[in-house]
C-alpha cells in the first residue's frame, strides 16, 4: 500500500482573516522534509509570509501546520492547514548518510515518498481553509489531513 493524505477532522481554530491572500504557502510547504516533522514543537520551515511548525504531538502522530508569521495578539490562532503524520513512519525513515548504500539508498526512497505526501496533504488542507460562521461568530477553518499508509521501500 502506498501513502495516503486522507480528510481527516476540521479545525475550527484558524486563522480569522477575510479575503486572506495566501500567495507563498507553497514555498513553505515545498520547504519540508519528512525527517524535519519529528520531535518536539519548532518551527520546520519560514518563507515569507509563511511557516510550517510542529504543533503539540501527541504519542503517536506529529501534528504539522501550516501558519501565518508575524506578530499578533495573544490567542489570535495563525494556522491554515495541517496534517498528522504517524511517528512510526517518521521513525522508519532510515539515515540519509548510512555508510551501507543498500540502506542509504532505500532511506533517500523513503524520505522522498513520505515527504510528497506530507506535503501535498498540507497543500491540501490549506486549501479547505475559509472563513464562516454567522455575523456574530465569524471565524477561521481548515480541515486537516492524516498521512497514512507504508512505504514502497
Amino acid at each position: 500500500m502506498a501513502f495516503t493524505a486522507m480528510a481527516a477532522d476540521w479545525s475550527e481554530e484558524a486563522y480569522k482573516e477575510e479575503n486572506l491572500n495566501k500567495t507563498g504557502t507553497g514555498a513553505a510547504i515545498a520547504a519540508v522534509p519528512a525527517g524535519d516533522c519529528g520531535g518536539l514543537s519548532g518551527t520546520i520551515s519560514s518563507v515569507g509570509n509563511w511557516r510550517v511548525d510542529k504543533q503539540n504531538p501527541t504519542p503517536t502522530e506529529s501534528n504539522i501546520q501550516v501558519q501565518r508569521n508575524g506578530t499578533f495578539p495573544k490567542g489570535t490562532k495563525t494556522s491554515i492547514g495541517g496534517v498528522f503524520v504517524a511517528k512510526s513512519l517518521i521513525d522508519a525513515l532510515g539515515n540519509m548518510q548510512h555508510p551501507v548504500a543498500a540502506q542509504k539508498a532505500q532511506a533517500i526512497a523513503r524520505h522522498k515518498e513520505l515527504t510528497r505526501v506530507i506535503q501535498g496533504g498540507l497543500s491540501q488542507s490549506v486549501g479547505t481553509w475559509a472563513m464562516t460562521g454567522g455575523v456574530n461568530n465569524r471565524h477561521g477553518r481548515f480541515r486537516f489531513y492524516r498521512v497514512s499508509g507504508t512505504f514502497s521501500s
